[in-house]
């Protein structure tokens, strides 16, 4: 005799598109509230510094202190750019309900700038090699080492950002 068996969603979380956006911790929904402003700047086509988007984020939810230094926006950021990755990998699979035109999402995360040279800092760099790729760049770690290289890269990624018209997948996720 077959018994029927419910499916425990909690143990199958892990697998769900998005999910360290929901994690619990300050790096996740510091990534979910950046996730708005970003797409905001997109559109606009415009970068935002590190400074900015602290500003930004604590003008929307006043309780929230300064983060003050660019390195306690890399997780955050980090976080973005794995799960665009992720929505590139599901946009790839014929099976998944993510848009096939999804696996060309750029790395939005690369408009957040260090204020006086105005390129991201260099933990992108593995998402932008990222990106460079599935456009054919065979070279794109090289790139990223050589700083006028890099500088056009970002530039190049910067202009797909803000071409990019749909950012609904990450728009749901964040929410």
């Amino acid at each position: 005799m077959d018994e029927e068996f419910e499916e425990d969603p909690e143990v199958f979380e892990y697998f769900r598109l998005g999910s360290q956006l929901h994690d619990g911790t300050w790096s996740a929904a510091t990534a979910r509230e950046a996730i708005p402003i970003l797409i905001d700047r997109a559109k606009k086509g415009e970068i935002i510094s590190y400074k900015d988007l602290d500003s930004e984020l604590r003008r929307l939810d006043p309780t929230r202190k300064s983060a003050g230094t660019l390195q306690k926006y890399g997780k955050p950021l980090g976080i973005i750019g794995d799960v665009i990755e992720e929505i590139r990998k599901e946009a790839k699979d014929g099976s998944s309900t993510v848009s096939g035109r999804n696996a060309k999402l750029p790395p939005i995360e690369a408009l957040v700038v260090r204020g006086r040279e105005k390129l991201p800092g260099k933990g992108i760099n593995g998402f932008m090699t990222t990106y460079l790729t599935l456009f054919g760049e065979s070279h794109a770690e090289d790139i990223m080492l050589r700083e006028h290289d890099r500088k056009k890269a970002v530039e190049r990624i910067q202009a797909d950002i803000f071409a990019w018209d749909d950012w609904s997948v990450l728009e749901r996720l964040a929410k």
